[in-house]
């Protein structure tokens, strides 16, 4: 971290998340906090929902550029002081008629963009898959047998 700069760090807590009709659906808290020494200004954030397949980098872009990932939420913050915090509740869902297989784990992709003190912008993303802890793996929700929402979910960082 360099001095007089901002380090937005991001964390998703997951509320619920499995399949429900025709949609993965993952609700969710991002909580983004600013653990640099000087302002987030102009804060923006989005988020996307992907099937675990193409949760790698090269994948992820593609599937950006492509239409592979659920549009996400967009939010934007005025100022993200220096050790503060803030959280923004919302929901992505997936269509699984375009995953592959029979079951599908969600990895919600955010991203913070902001402006530095020079006025000049910076970036971090972060990914988590989301699903239901399972003998210290996480289980991937049945696409062909939705089991609707589950609560007792979890996110692991990728």
């Amino acid at each position: 971290m360099h001095a007089g700069r901002p380090a937005l760090d991001l964390d998703l807590r997951p509320r619920r998340a499995g399949v429900r009709g025709a949609d993965a659906i993952v609700e969710f808290e991002l909580a983004l906090g600013n653990k640099g020494d000087a302002p987030a200004r102009h804060v923006r954030v989005a988020t996307w929902l992907f099937p675990s397949a193409v949760a790698q980098p090269a994948d992820t872009q593609r599937a950006l550029i492509e239409g592979g990932a659920a549009a996400g939420g967009k939010a934007a913050l005025p100022t993200l002081d220096p050790g503060s915090a803030e959280t923004i509740d919302s929901s992505l869902s997936l269509p699984t008629a375009g995953v592959a297989g029979d079951e599908v784990l969600p990895v919600v992709l955010a991203e913070a963009r902001y402006t530095l003190p020079d006025g000049s912008e910076e970036r971090t993303t972060a990914s988590f898959e989301v699903g239901v802890p399972a003998a210290g793996d996480l289980a991937w929700f049945a696409i062909d047998n939705p089991s609707g929402l589950h609560e007792d979910v979890v996110a692991r960082r990728l």
